[in-house]
């Protein structure tokens, strides 16, 4: 089902692009701003790799797919079958696609920039993912805060990923909402406009540095038709690569957006990404948001079906030796107890004349 209509949105965005350029103005809300609004497909459509695979290495083109949401991340607990499950992919994907170019457009190589050495030694010490680390784990803060359950931040959140595929988008005058299917997490941003703030204050953070969050603190503005969603005060605490699981950012990541609604009918989407302590310079990706009016959103419930956590730090507890506790046994609450009502009154019988 949610493939079909992945499918059918990509159809639609294709047949959209076939539109001429000189086609009327997009919508607008009824407060005369460009219209945004609707369920949108972050999804991979085309297929492109996130970054510029090195030249004749299908390690380096398979790693890029993956990260750009393009072929499915294989677990590698058994490596043998992993392994040719990833070629068979490989090649499927080679079959079925020229060379595209990749999501990221800046550097103009379309090639990440070099991790500084505080990311490096930050990516082996802040913490671990179930994809590269097979224990044993300490506790739950070993792990991402997307295995955790707890947030994938806004680059998670909206770069392409074969699992969760849509944002929605609602607006209402002097605010933005996009939702993410994945972990159900909303960004309310306030949109300056000369009503509201003043000039002063358009497109920064108003909240204090001390206050910071996984989301970080946004402000959008209206440049023209576009909007644009700048994004400061993070905590550190989210990553930037696989699904924000991998490449723990710093709190000086600062993320700059712009949402472009074409007359073709899609949302021409750019992510700058700047964090000086993660990387050696700034890079940009862009991409297509196709409208998918029909996508059956997923339920998220992570925390209720987190098994994996448990499961696996009841292993490494088992290989200590350390006994494990069993789980909370709840006795089943009783039924309250309800005063007795009061009998009804009995209608007295009728009499017959």
């Amino acid at each position: 089902m949610k493939r079909a209509a992945t499918l059918l949105a990509f159809a639609v965005s294709l047949s959209a692009l076939a539109i001429a350029q000189d086609a009327p103005p997009g919508p607008r809300t009824e407060w005369e701003e460009p219209s945004i609004e609707g369920t949108w497909l972050t999804a991979n459509l085309q297929g492109r790799p996130f970054a510029q695979p090195d030249e004749g290495s299908d390690a380096s083109l398979l790693s890029q797919l993956v990260e750009g949401g393009a072929l499915d991340r294989i677990p590698r607990l058994e490596p043998d079958l992993a392994a040719q499950r990833e070629r068979a992919a490989l090649d499927e994907w080679k079959a079925t696609h020229d060379m595209p170019p990749p999501l990221v457009i800046e550097p103009a190589d379309g090639r990440l920039p070099a991790l500084t050495p505080d990311a490096r030694e930050r990516a082996e010490r802040q913490w671990r993912t179930t994809y590269s680390f097979m224990g044993p784990w300490a506790g739950p803060a070993d792990m991402g805060p997307v295995e955790r359950c707890i947030s994938r931040g806004p680059l998670g959140s909206m770069l392409p990923s074969m699992d969760y595929s849509a944002i929605q988008i609602v607006q209402s005058p002097g605010v933005v909402t996009i939702r993410s299917e994945a972990i159900h997490e909303a960004r309310v941003i306030p949109i300056d406009n000369d009503a509201l703030l003043s000039r002063a204050t358009r497109g920064t953070a108003s909240a204090s540095r001390a206050t910071r969050g996984y989301m970080g603190d946004a402000r959008g503005y209206w440049n023209g038709d576009t909007l644009v969603v700048e994004t400061a005060n993070f905590n550190g605490h989210t990553g930037a690569q696989a699904g924000g699981n991998e490449t723990p950012t710093s709190a000086a990541l600062s993320v700059t957006e712009r949402f472009t609604r074409t007359p073709a009918g899609v949302i021409a989407y750019e992510m700058r990404v700047v964090d000086p302590q993660t990387w050696m310079a700034p890079w940009t990706v862009a991409y297509t948001l196709a409208p998918a009016a029909d996508y059956a959103w997923s339920e998220y419930a992570c925390h209720e079906g987190n098994y994996a956590m448990r499961n696996l730090l009841s292993i490494s507890r088992a290989a200590e030796g350390t006994p494990v506790r069993p789980a909370p046994q709840t006795a089943p609450r009783p039924a309250p107890r309800r005063p007795a009502l009061p009998p009804l009154p009995q209608r007295p019988p009728r009499t017959r004349k």
